[in-house]
């Protein structure tokens, strides 16, 4: 197979055989002079890496072409994850040339585009389901008036979108990749947070933080930020979904993804919320609340950890009432089975 993203210690275009006796687990030989050593055995168990990467010469469990996903901690032995068809339908526009090309190349850095649609896309998928786990959790988490700002932080983990697209298409497989790593962390750090957050006596600390912000997450969200950074422009154009489509859509653009989103999560993950539906009062809510945590989360992006601690232990009013009044929107839009 050949390497489509970064994923330490492998890189793009290297070239690797994957030893298995069950589809769902293997062993990582690369062909290289120098076989991964005990030096990169990760000595941090709970924190992952991964990597995609293109089936050249194919077996019994995969075709050649197919594109696979490769999560570990130690990289001589991974998990193996079939790509999901949102995955396969984009690397399917890959040129052929660059899948079985002989020599490993070296990561191209992005060409700028004429085309008003390239740069950085965001969409994610409104179902009856989800709108129903949103309205829920938000109601939950207005309940504890102790939590501040940090209701927005859990808040916006409900909102990182499900694909997202770069004007390149290998960009757009190495980035998805991190986008599925970032949602599968998110949801994961919802759990223990809020039910701390609803026991008595409830305050938020530096140890209640790290169950929040956790180094899964923010593995995730530094290697998408690196995947997509040479793609982000601010001539993004995206128009919104046609009557009747359940998906919200974005842009992530540079003017936006540049200074305060390096220095914190929050400020990234903002940049990620879709904002744009086909019904209009949605894309307003969504908008408002969008451009109100941007806008919030990048003015405490700089400051010190205690003094954020501190100022984001009070009640923000501002980001309250939008997230409110979007909750409200979401359980409307979508039938009312939201509020059930």
């Amino acid at each position: 197979m050949r390497v489509v993203s970064n994923g330490a210690p492998f890189e793009i275009g290297e070239y690797l055989s994957v030893a298995y006796t069950t589809p769902a687990m293997g062993r990582l030989v690369p062909h290289a002079t120098t076989p991964v050593s005990t030096e990169y055995v990760r000595y941090e168990a709970i924190v992952p890496d991964a990597f995609a990467a293109r089936v050249t010469t194919g077996s019994s469990s995969y075709r050649n072409g197919e594109l696979l996903t490769f999560s570990f901690v130690d990289p001589r032995f991974a998990r193996i994850h079939r790509s999901s068809d949102d995955d396969e339908e984009i690397a399917d526009h890959i040129e052929p040339s660059k899948i079985e090309a002989a020599a490993p190349v070296a990561p191209r850095a992005a060409e700028p585009s004429a085309d008003l649609r390239a740069g950085v896309l965001v969409r994610m998928k409104w179902s009856s389901e989800r709108a129903r786990r949103f309205v829920q959790i938000v109601d939950k988490l207005f309940t504890v008036d102790r939590l501040g700002w940090y209701r927005h932080t859990l808040a916006m983990r409900l909102l990182v979108p499900d694909t997202i697209e770069c004007s390149d298409a290998e960009a757009t497989v190495a980035a998805m990749t991190q986008l599925q790593m970032l949602r599968s962390a998110a949801i994961a750090a919802l759990g223990r947070p809020l039910l701390a957050a609803c026991m008595p006596a409830f305050a938020v600390t530096v140890e209640w933080l790290e169950t929040v912000d956790t180094p899964e997450v923010a593995r995730a969200l530094a290697n998408l930020r690196r995947e997509i950074a040479p793609y982000v422009c601010d001539e993004t154009f995206v128009s919104a979904p046609t009557i009747g489509d359940t998906s919200a859509v974005g842009c992530v653009v540079r003017r936006e993804f540049q200074g305060d989103t390096a220095a914190s999560a929050d400020a990234f993950l903002a940049t990620l919320v879709p904002h744009i539906a086909a019904d209009p009062l949605l894309s307003e809510r969504l908008r408002a609340y969008r451009e109100a945590l941007c806008d919030v989360f990048g003015q405490t992006a700089r400051t010190t950890e205690l003094v954020r601690l501190g100022r984001m232990s009070e009640p923000n009013h501002v980001l309250d009432d939008h997230l409110w009044q979007l909750a409200g929107v979401v359980g409307k839009t979508l039938g009312g089975l939201a509020v059930a």
